[in-house]
This record gives C-alpha cells, structure tokens and sequence, in this order.
C-alpha cells in the first residue's frame, strides 16, 4: 500500500471516528416547540386527526363527548381544505418566538396547499410536565 493511500486512509478513519463521537447539537426550546406543532399538523393533514388531538394540552382532560367532537370537526376542516386548496401539501416551519409574559411559544407556521396558494398559521405551545403541546 503506498504512503499516500494509508495516510488518505487514516485521515478518514479519524474523520468516521470523530463523526461517531461527536453528539448532536441540542435542540433549542423553540425547536422542540416547532417540532410539536409541525408534526401535530401533519398528523392532522394526513389523516390521523387523533393524533393531532393528542397533541393538545387539555386532551387527557376531556370528556369523550368532546372528544369525538373535536376529531368530527377537525375531519370536516380536512375536508374542507381538500375541496378548496386541493389539501395540504407541505407544512414548513417559519419562526418561534416566547411570550415570556404569558409562558408561552408561539410557533409560525406555513401550510403549503395543493393549489399553490399558502397560509401562515400561529399555534400556540405551552410546557406541561417536561414536553411541549398545544393550547
């Protein structure tokens, strides 16, 4: 093996180890915030509304009435986005910013529709027991 290709070797070696080592860096707390509301939106506009549900703050909360409501409601605001924008085709995530007044991440988000068109939505996140949900 010639010089040259056992120091290419090993210099590459090195990088894949400190590759391995090195942790990622740590999601900020708007991050995290971001990632709840994002995710929760895309569980809602690709058909799994009890997932978004599950998201908010009061979900453990609430009677099963209010439950079934919700999730009916939030079908027929699917629905509805489909028959207008021809749905929802992509959720990006814009800015976050603390309200430190309220205790609360107002989170930006761009719903990108099928017709091209695009709204820009503000969900609310508050912590509750260590994780981040909606309000």
């Amino acid at each position: 093996m010639s010089h040259g290709l056992t120091r290419f070797l090993m210099v590459l070696l090195m990088g894949l180890c400190f590759c391995a080592c090195t942790s990622a860096p740590e999601l900020t707390p708007e991050e995290r915030a971001a990632a709840v509301a994002k995710s929760s939106y895309e569980a809602l506009y690709s058909g799994h509304p009890e997932l978004f549900l599950d998201a908010r703050l009061d979900a453990d909360a609430m009677p099963q009435d209010y439950r079934d409501q919700l999730l009916e409601a939030y079908r027929l605001h699917v629905k509805q986005m489909d028959e207008q924008h021809k749905g929802v085709s992509s959720i990006n995530f814009s800015r976050a910013m603390m309200d430190t007044t309220l205790n609360v991440m107002q989170v930006f988000l761009v719903l990108n529709y099928g017709d091209a068109s695009k709204e820009e939505i503000v969900v609310s996140v508050v912590m509750h027991d260590d994780k981040w949900l909606m309000k």
